[in-house]
């Protein structure tokens, strides 16, 4: 469906008091500028969502949609703000209990305080999103996990960490057949062992 098709069935979503509906749209729209590199028109869109979802106490919506405000904050290289809207995020999620989402939270967290040049602080996102993705079996998401923090610990000068965690990746990765990750971690730069 055309974009402008959206935009219509937004307004008139909202014009009917169609409240999650308009809010569902807004989103998509949010995700067609995202997937076109228009990160600002794509924060708008996400921005309106969740002012709407907030508005009619939908958490769960409201904390994905924080989750996807933080990460075009993130490519919008504004990382203060995307920190404040994930720890909000990953707050909202864990107390809807939607703890998937919670670990993304986290796992953008760690992103943003990287991206900053704080890897202490992103080393201990990556470590709690770890943890989340492990307690609710998401072994995919471990294994990202697990080669993210092999990226920081090989960029802490960590060499056996950063070996141990892209190994561990690694071996996640073809139980699972993800062969990105798989590729992804055989790029890791690690000292000969």
């Amino acid at each position: 469906m055309p974009f402008q098709h959206y935009e219509r069935a937004a307004l008139l979503a909202g014009k009917l008091g169609d409240s999650g509906k308009e809010a569902a749209l807004l989103n998509s729209m949010g995700i067609m500028d995202w997937n076109r590199g228009e990160y600002s028109k794509a924060l708008a869109h996400y921005e309106r969502a969740c002012a709407i979802f907030r508005e009619i106490g939908d958490p769960v919506h409201e904390g994905f949609l924080l989750n996807s405000i933080g990460a075009t904050h993130i490519k919008l290289e504004r990382l203060e703000d995307a920190r404040g809207y994930l720890e909000r995020a990953a707050e909202v999620n864990r107390q809807s209990r939607e703890f998937l989402l919670e670990g993304h939270s986290w796992a953008l967290l760690g992103d943003a305080w990287r991206i900053a040049g704080d890897l202490e602080k992103s080393r201990t996102c990556c470590e709690t999103s770890l943890e989340i993705r492990r307690r609710i079996g998401d072994r995919i998401g471990e294994g990202w996990m697990l080669y993210q923090l092999a990226k920081i610990h090989a960029e802490c000068g960590q060499a056996d960490l950063a070996r141990s965690c892209a190994k561990e990746a690694a071996v996640i990765a073809a139980e699972c057949g993800e062969e990105k990750l798989k590729e992804s971690c055989s790029k890791i730069m690690l000292p000969a062992e």
